[in-house]
C-alpha cells in the first residue's frame, strides 16, 4: 500500500495537464468551500479499463478550495496514514488549474458543478496500478460532495 500512498503524491507532484474549454463552468464562489470525495479514480491511459478508486477501497479524502486560492487536499488511503497536499487554485471557466506548493508542475481538470456535487475530470497523473513502484500515466477523476 505504501507505494500506492507514494504514487497519490506523485500524481499531484509530477502532473501536466491538457487544456479544455474555458468559456463555460461554475464561478469560483461556487465552489469554494469543503468538499469530500465519493470517488478518487486513476484510470491507466494504455488501459482505460483498468481503474482504481481510493473510496471504494475504503480510503478517504477532502478537498478545501479556499476563497484565497489556496486549497488543502488530504486523501487517507485504506489502513493508511493521511496525506496532505497544499497548494494554490484557479478557475477560469470549465478549467480548474491546482499546483502543489512544492511543484512547478499544475493538475487540469475539466469542472462540472451540479447542485452539491462537484465532478472533477481528465487530469494527466501518474499511478502504480499493479504495486511494481512504477508509475504509469493515469487521469484522476473526482467526485465530492458538500
Amino acid at each position: 500500500m505504501a507505494s500506492k500512498r507514494r504514487a497519490v503524491s506523485i500524481a499531484l507532484l509530477l502532473s501536466a495537464a491538457a487544456c479544455g474549454d474555458d468559456s463555460a463552468g461554475p464561478t469560483a464562489g461556487e465552489i469554494t468551500g469543503t468538499w469530500q470525495a465519493t470517488q478518487v479514480e486513476f484510470v491507466r491511459v494504455a488501459t482505460p479499463a483498468v481503474s482504481v478508486d481510493l473510496i471504494a477501497a475504503g480510503g478517504s479524502a477532502t478537498l478545501v478550495l479556499a476563497s484565497d486560492s489556496n486549497y488543502t487536499y488530504t486523501e487517507t488511503p485504506a489502513g493508511e496514514l493521511p496525506q496532505i497536499e497544499t497548494g494554490t487554485w484557479e478557475l477560469h471557466g470549465a478549467i480548474l488549474t491546482m499546483t502543489p506548493s512544492d511543484s512547478r508542475f499544475s493538475l487540469q481538470f475539466e469542472v462540472a458543478l451540479s447542485g452539491d456535487t462537484l465532478r472533477l475530470s481528465g487530469a494527466d497523473v501518474e499511478y502504480d496500478f499493479d504495486g511494481d513502484h512504477v508509475a504509469e500515466p493515469a487521469k484522476l477523476n473526482l467526485v465530492l460532495v458538500r
